[in-house]
């Protein structure tokens, strides 16, 4: 395996941890790209499983990138579905990753930038069983360079 790879995910395992020690339900599953490209006919799909105590969500993604991303923004297409397949809501967000001055948006390790962004705030899944989340990004090029991972991360709601 390359150098590359293993600080990623060195990275990445480090970051998961520090979110970890929050004090507040949080959960996180990332998923590494093979040499940081994300093909877009690659849709990346988690699953996860709300507490039983009815409480409200949030969900985020978590994006990892490195230099070589040339963009400002990222499309991302997700789809979730409840616990016997049937989809509940498909959107397509814009993730703004550079403010208009060109700072980057997030936090920085270096030369990696790493955005949290919500998604779906305060949703109520009452099914019991696993939820699947399938994520693809929208962008006009095949192939995203430049994309070291993407996360979902979800948490108890900050407000019920």
């Amino acid at each position: 395996m390359n150098l590359k790879f293993w600080t990623s995910t060195v990275c990445c395992l480090a970051l998961g941890i520090l979110q970890s020690c929050q004090e507040d339900f949080s959960s996180i599953q990332i998923k590494p790209m093979k040499n940081f490209v994300w093909p877009q006919n690659q849709k990346l799909v988690y699953e996860f499983e709300p507490a039983a105590d009815g409480k409200s969500l949030d969900l985020l993604y978590q994006v990892q990138l490195d230099p070589a991303y040339s963009f400002q923004n990222i499309w991302l297409t997700y789809w979730l579905m409840d616990p016997q397949g049937d989809t509940l809501t498909v959107s397509k967000d814009n993730l703004v990753l550079f403010e208009s001055s060109g700072k980057p948006v997030g936090i920085h390790i270096k030369e990696r930038q790493f955005v949290d962004a919500y998604f779906l705030r305060n949703v109520k899944l009452s099914k019991p069983g696993k939820y699947h989340l399938s994520l693809q990004h929208s962008m006009r090029q095949d192939s995203l360079r430049g994309v070291q991972s993407i996360g979902v991360r979800w948490q108890e709601a900050e407000r019920d």
